[in-house]
């Protein structure tokens, strides 16, 4: 992880290791994909870019942050030099970068495309990963309800994710719609990885995603798969 080795100790004197690791991470791809995203504000009273301001709240949800306060509280705790690398203003009256406030986080974050934004940060995320010792990609599928989140007709909010092992982190995920489960949606998952084509990947799943469905959707991306087996006796491992 590029972010979160750096972004978690508070530090606003911009000085100690964290603004080392802030000046020479290159984020400017991420950025400049950030900055394609639609901006939903009235550009009168602007403050900040809209990058910067999704920038913040990734960096501050991947250290940890649940929700707008904790971000906020996160974004004014950032290091000088974090804040300029992910293209803060400079504020000529406190001599200092900004950091944006809760409710322009509220705002831009209620208001942004939440799906653009999901896919370009696990598109990034992807490209910033390693294969293992093998040479071969290794990812984990798994479907989880998300805690305090409800859609519009008070249906719990479902995210069926890919997950690389070697640094656990998130790469792409789907939405679950709420007349279907996750099983469904492996193939919407799989795309939305998107793996370069030729690269050798294996799929690990659990017993509750051990069907062949999803077997097969793996199989026709020409990935290979990797599941546990729930028998009358002791489980066993289906592989491909």
């Amino acid at each position: 992880m590029l972010f979160s080795h750096y972004c978690c100790t508070p530090s606003s004197s911009g000085s100690g290791p964290e603004s080392a690791n802030a000046e020479n991470a290159d984020i400017s791809s991420f950025l400049e994909m950030l900055g394609t995203i639609r901006d939903p504000r009235d550009p009168r009273g602007r403050q900040h870019a809209l990058a910067f301001v999704l920038a913040v709240c990734v960096v501050a949800t991947l250290a940890g942050s649940k929700n707008y306060a904790e971000i906020a509280r996160r974004a004014h705790d950032m290091p000088q030099p974090l804040l300029k690398k992910l293209g803060a203003k400079w504020d000529w009256f406190m001599l200092r970068y900004q950091w944006p406030s809760m409710s322009v986080i509220r705002n831009v974050l209620t208001g942004v495309d939440g799906n653009a934004l999901d896919m370009m940060t696990g598109r990034w995320l992807f490209e910033q990963a390693r294969r293992n010792a093998q040479g071969e990609w290794e990812f984990a599928i798994d479907g989880k309800v998300m805690r305090g989140a409800w859609t519009d007709g008070n249906d719990k909010v479902t995210l069926f994710s890919a997950m690389i092992h070697r640094e656990a982190i998130t790469i792409a995920q789907v939405s679950v719609p709420g007349d279907t489960n996750e099983i469904t949606q492996a193939g919407a998952l799989l795309e939305a990885m998107e793996i370069p084509e030729g690269d050798p990947a294996l799929v690990t799943a659990d017993a509750a995603h051990t069907q062949h469905e999803t077997a097969e959707d793996i199989h026709k991306n020409g990935l290979d798969y990797l599941m546990r087996v729930k028998g009358n006796g002791s489980p066993y491992l289906l592989t491909n």
